[in-house]
């Protein structure tokens, strides 16, 4: 991910790697594969994941986005009401966490051409309370749990786990 120019717009590039090894030593080669510009009218991201060799997804405000390694608009989610504040990305799932107090986990869909998301849950992290969450917000996971830390202010956090049932 890069910014770009005076207005500063993000852009990706994307790469194929290969590792060349030669007399002892081992030399790393970069090949551009693509590069493209993100649309004007959407927020810089913060936060990217790359879970394979096709696909990127980041977060905008409070969207999700995937998008191909060549630039193509794969999907849009609109599950969050406000700013996505933490994303975790890996070869099964994607996990966000955002200011309204939700959390959101997604699964890789198998098969088919492109890759997809399925929204699997989404979980109120902190039930009833008014303010925000995410003043400082991470969350992680695996093939069985959701651990998350949710911080109200700088003093005082909450870690909070969920058991995934297969």
């Amino acid at each position: 991910m890069f910014r770009r120019g005076s207005c500063r717009r993000t852009g990706f590039s994307t790469f194929d790697l290969a590792e060349k090894s030669s007399g002892g030593s081992t030399v790393m080669k970069a090949r551009q594969i693509a590069a493209f510009m993100l649309p004007d009218e959407m927020e810089d991201p913060l936060r990217m994941g790359v879970p394979d060799r096709e696909t990127i997804v980041f977060e905008s405000g409070p969207y999700l986005f995937l998008y191909s390694i060549y630039g193509h608009l794969v999907h849009r989610f609109s599950h969050h009401q406000n700013t996505i504040c933490s994303l975790w990305v890996d070869s099964l799932h994607v996990l966000t966490t955002s200011m309204d107090n939700y959390l959101h986990l997604y699964m890789w869909e198998e098969g088919g051409r492109d890759p997809g998301l399925l929204s699997c849950c989404h979980l109120e992290q902190r039930r009833a309370d008014p303010r925000p969450s995410c003043y400082y917000s991470r969350a992680i996971c695996d093939s069985a749990s959701i651990v998350c830390v949710v911080s109200k202010t700088l003093e005082a956090s909450v870690l909070v786990m969920y058991s995934l049932d297969p």
